[in-house]
């Protein structure tokens, strides 16, 4: 069976297929890596924040320990700190820390406090030894980590914080270039097009 328009129209489709097979490749590529280092670079700013607001409450709880402050004015601190880590950043939607049978001592809602939280994640970050980031996704199905840091000294141990830190913004970008890259791609491939044709 003859192919219509001879060895040329071959050349051509061969061309296309060629160029078509190696701009999705690239472009799939570049979105992937992408995807991964604006999820890591966010991922290690939430983490930076709840580890060094799992100092802070490690750090309150020796003090409360050791008599140094008085355990109503602690609370008030832990529940400050709370609400300003929650005014700084937008991304935070929960932050929370709890003591080692997982009962609130600084909520940003105040109505949660004494509560115990025995829920997977709580005791999840009660029984770690090292930060626990899990990704998951609220009722709206928008993505966001929670971050669970022990608050812990060697083997003695006061607890656990809880950070909630949204990705909708990440989410947002990564939609952004996603088009961006694909529209490149398809402009590259109209212009190959018209050089092949």
């Amino acid at each position: 069976m003859r192919f219509p328009g001879g060895i040329q129209s071959k050349f051509i489709l061969m061309a296309l297929f060629c160029i078509v097979l190696f701009a999705g490749s690239i472009s799939s590529l570049v979105i992937q890596r992408e995807e991964q280092q604006y999820t890591r670079h966010v991922t290690q700013q939430g983490l930076g924040m709840a580890q060094v607001s799992g100092v802070l409450f490690t750090n309150a709880r020796i003090y409360e320990e050791l008599g140094m402050v008085d355990t109503s004015g602690m609370g008030d601190y832990l529940e400050y700190f709370v609400a300003d880590i929650m005014r700084m950043d937008p991304r935070v939607i929960y932050f929370m820390a709890v003591d080692g049978e997982g009962r609130v001592i600084a909520h940003k809602d105040l109505r949660e406090f004494g509560k115990r939280y025995g829920d997977p994640l709580t005791q999840a970050a009660l029984r770690a030894h090292e930060p626990v980031v899990t990704r998951l996704k609220d009722a709206e199905g928008a993505p966001y980590l929670d971050i669970g840091v022990p608050l812990s000294i060697g083997s003695k141990r006061w607890g656990a914080c809880r950070l909630g830190f949204s990705l909708r913004d990440v989410e947002a970008e990564l939609s952004v270039f996603r088009r961006e890259v694909l529209g490149l791609s398809a402009f590259l491939f109209c212009v190959a097009l018209a050089i092949v044709g």
